[in-house]
């Protein structure tokens, strides 16, 4: 590196910091992040300028080796500022560095205030800090944009959970509804065992009136025939008591086991639950892992506050605001040929629901009338053969048929004999078609 790059060099670690500077054999990699004083710095680039053996007298190369939250426009800003740089400042014997590098700080400076949130497409430049966030992954998003992605994503999520965990929160039911169950059991024969603890000593109590009695030489009111005795009431007493005791000791075992397992499967649950919270919110560009502690509180709610609130559409720069109106315009026209073609769909239903409607009041048309046939005494303009019923004709001997046939003019000349071999020879004169009987 000839000495005039490398008093460039440590004037460049001097204007922006040591950390910022980077020499990699003939290569400089300088880090340069927007002057916004107390606003937000939401992009940052690292150029890399290369010295060629012989600088300052041939110009240096200036690319972008990496960048962070910079569009498309803001990278060809960069580029546009560093081409214009050199061919300005590249000529100077003394080195063109810092004019290199302050050009493309003030274009950087631009470029922050023209980044753009990667979901609304909206400017994120002079806002505040909390209503940004600045991904790890160098993408930028409003704070409520990306709110909303993550509340979209965690209900994928919870669903996709509550799917996978259907068997485990049907047992989990089921097993809820056993407990409630076994409760009410345990209950129950609480209250029956303090009922047959009361009849045991009342029955106690009269056994020892009576043994008193009997002491006294008193008499004592014999039962029924049908009624047991005192002794036999007192041992039923002590017996249902006994059981009684028993049954609840086992109900109480059972909900003791069944509220355990309920336990474990409610535990399960609560862990898959706090595996979809743990999780990281993937990026809605490139899906890396965004930390949930990044969204302000008030991202996933349904209010914004005032300095975070996002622009209108008719806000957005004036090219993506075109696209949209001819978009509004395109979708305007396919709604109205839509409305237009069901309107004239309806319209010739109707018609043919009416013209329908019209023929079964009215009735078929009836047929023409033949002038030459009402002369010959058919007024319908029809043969009076073919008003015949159907079982009339089905009543006609064959002969009756023959003279039918012979009687149409069409049926003229039929002899009746078959065809075939006959005086006349084999397929012989017929007068079937003779002109006599034309």
């Amino acid at each position: 590196m000839s000495p005039e790059a490398s008093e460039e060099v440590e004037l460049l670690k001097a204007i922006y910091g040591d950390e910022a500077v980077e020499l990699r054999n003939d290569l400089v990699l300088v880090s340069l992040q927007p002057r916004v004083g107390q606003g937000t710095a939401l992009v940052s680039a690292t150029f890399a300028l290369h010295l060629p053996d012989n600088y300052p007298t041939m110009k240096p190369g200036v690319t972008i080796e990496k960048s962070r939250g910079l569009t498309d426009a803001g990278l060809s800003a960069l580029n546009s500022a560093a081409k214009s740089a050199l061919e300005t400042y590249g000529s100077s014997e003394e080195g063109c560095l810092c004019q290199v590098m302050a050009e493309l700080n003030e274009a950087l400076d631009l470029a922050n205030d023209e980044s753009e949130c990667l979901i609304c497409l909206q400017a994120c430049g002079n806002v505040t800090d909390q209503s940004v966030v600045y991904a790890p992954c160098d993408h930028v998003y409003h704070a409520k944009c990306l709110g909303h992605w993550a509340a979209l994503k965690k209900s994928e999520a919870l669903q996709a959970v509550e799917s996978s965990t259907s068997s485990v929160r049907s047992q989990r039911d089921a097993l809820a509804r056993e407990v409630a169950e076994l409760e009410a059991m345990v209950v129950e024969l609480q209250e029956e065992g303090c009922r047959l603890e009361e009849l045991v000593a009342e029955l106690m109590s009269k056994r020892e009136c009576q043994r008193k009695m009997l002491e006294e030489g008193e008499e004592i009111e014999d039962p029924g025939e049908d009624e047991p005795s005192l002794d036999d009431q007192l041992a039923m007493a002590k017996d249902d008591l006994k059981s009684t005791g028993s049954k609840r000791r086992k109900a109480e075992s059972r909900r003791s086991e069944v509220t355990g397992r309920l336990h474990v499967l409610e535990d399960e649950l609560h862990a898959t639950a706090g595996d979809v919270d743990a999780a990281g919110l993937p990026c809605p560009v490139c899906r890396a892992p965004i930390q949930w502690d990044l969204l302000p509180p008030w991202a996933t709610s349904t209010e914004m506050p005032k300095e975070a609130t996002v622009a209108p559409v008719g806000a957005l720069p004036p090219e993506l605001l075109k696209q949209v109106r001819q978009l509004q315009k395109q979708h305007q026209s396919i709604l109205q040929r839509r409305q237009a073609k069901e309107a004239l769909e309806a319209e010739r239903a109707e018609r043919l629901a009416a013209q329908q409607e019209g023929f079964a009041q009215v009735g078929p048309p009836k047929p023409a009338v033949d002038a030459s046939d009402t002369q010959r005494g058919h007024p319908t303009g029809r043969r009076q053969s073919e008003h015949r019923p159907a079982e009339a004709w089905d009543e006609w001997s064959s002969d009756q048929w023959s003279s039918q046939w012979s009687s149409e003019p069409w049926g003229r000349g039929y002899s009746g004999r078959p065809r075939g071999d006959d005086a006349n020879g084999p397929r012989g004169p017929s007068n079937r078609w003779s002109r006599s009987n034309r």
